[in-house]
């Protein structure tokens, strides 16, 4: 039977809404996402910023669980406005190797804390 665990990091914020940083269930990561620095305030003045923010959590979580950047397989990723699609993609990028994850981005009605974007990623563990 596939057990869920926890996945906690003090190298990356605490998440908001009483959601985990990740969970790992079996051989894949679940990690939730936001522009938080890890002091917990929002990064909410620089869309820049805010999407290095999100890959940096999602890169200290991942490794937390056993798992990297290289590992990620599928990315769900929300941006308040859609006009930083670009940015966000050079962003991702830096961050994502190759062979690229499925990945989807959408413009919700509204993001959670109205943060500038966020992302949902699933990874497998090393």
């Amino acid at each position: 039977m596939v057990r869920k665990v926890e996945i906690k990091t003090d190298k990356a914020p605490k998440m908001p809404f009483s959601l985990p940083q990740g969970v790992r269930a079996g051989d894949l990561i679940f990690v939730n996402v936001a522009p938080i620095d890890i002091n917990g305030a929002d990064i909410d003045d620089d869309f820049e910023k805010a999407a290095r923010q999100i890959f940096e959590n999602a890169k200290a979580v991942l490794e937390a669980g056993g798992s990297s950047m290289a590992n990620i397989v599928r990315i769900d990723a929300y941006l308040r406005d859609y006009g930083n699609i670009e940015e966000f993609n050079r962003i991702y990028l830096e961050y994502v190797p190759e062979p690229y994850p499925v990945r989807s981005i959408s413009q919700p009605a509204r993001t959670p804390r109205d943060c500038m974007c966020a992302m949902v990623v699933t990874a497998l563990v090393d």
